[in-house]
């Protein structure tokens, strides 16, 4: 039961709940982003800012526009759009894109040390061949990007959901991928070498002519894994591991 304004309610009661939405005001949703329209800039006026050494692009569209081949080194785009922007062989070093649109953004042959990704939308986004170490990723989504033969040692991968993108002969050595969903990924000789799969939903994925070598897989889930001509000297794993039918853990050498 409640008083409101003197007056007893259930609090199942549809007039209070009528009440209630008549005499309080609705807040905003808890981390709801203030929504606001981009300053937009043509290639011209940003190659003017770039020419001056001004690298605070933060809160600007940039989409679709040209910024390859650049030293980039701790640039900021933090809550920018860059939806299809081109930083392909750029050095995008210690760059901020944290909460940035990225959708279709071409980040090939880029060098990706040390940049945030925090909160950004990765989506279909290009990094074949690019180099990533030292990754924040939280919260970032990466929903179909591509990520073929990229190296992108001893990153910070954990709790991610990898399963939609193509990591396919992609050098992921000694990088931490606890709770990460792999499923159906296709990791076809890729370097696993030292990974950390504890928990890890690795369900259906393609790891033939893959290297774990000394790989942890506690607790990971390979039903119906391919592993064929994999490596999987050293790997350890435990009572919890779910291996693909018929395959024989004992059968692993030691490292």
């Amino acid at each position: 039961m409640y008083d409101v304004m003197g007056i007893i309610y259930s609090k199942n009661s549809t007039l209070f709940l009528s009440i209630l939405s008549d005499i309080f005001i609705p807040l905003p949703f808890i981390g709801e982003v203030e929504k606001h329209e981009l300053k937009k800039l043509n290639q011209t006026e940003l190659n003017t800012i770039i020419d001056a050494s001004q690298l605070d692009l933060s809160e600007l569209d940039l989409s679709e526009l040209d910024l390859s081949e650049l030293d980039l080194g701790g640039a900021v785009f933090r809550n920018s759009n860059l939806a299809n922007t081109n930083f392909s062989a750029s050095n995008l070093e210690f760059a901020d894109f944290t909460n940035a649109i990225l959708f279709g953004t071409n980040f090939s042959e880029a060098s990706l040390e040390f940049v945030q990704f925090e909160n950004s939308n990765l989506q279909k986004a290009n990094f074949n061949e690019a180099y990533f170490s030292n990754l924040r990723l939280k919260d970032a989504i990466i929903y179909g990007a591509n990520l073929l033969a990229v190296t992108w040692t001893k990153n910070d991968l954990s709790k991610l959901n990898l399963s939609t993108v193509n990591l396919s002969a992609s050098n992921l050595r000694r990088s931490k991928l606890t709770n990460t969903n792999l499923q159906e990924e296709i990791l076809e000789q890729a370097n696993l070498y030292g990974c950390d799969f504890t928990n890890a939903n690795l369900r259906g994925a393609n790891l033939k002519n893959a290297t774990l070598e000394l790989a942890i897989l506690n607790g990971a889930d390979l039903h119906d894994t391919l592993l064929e001509e994999t490596n999987l000297t050293g790997t350890l794993y435990n009572a919890q591991t779910i291996w693909p039918k018929g395959f024989d853990p004992k059968q692993i050498e030691a490292g």
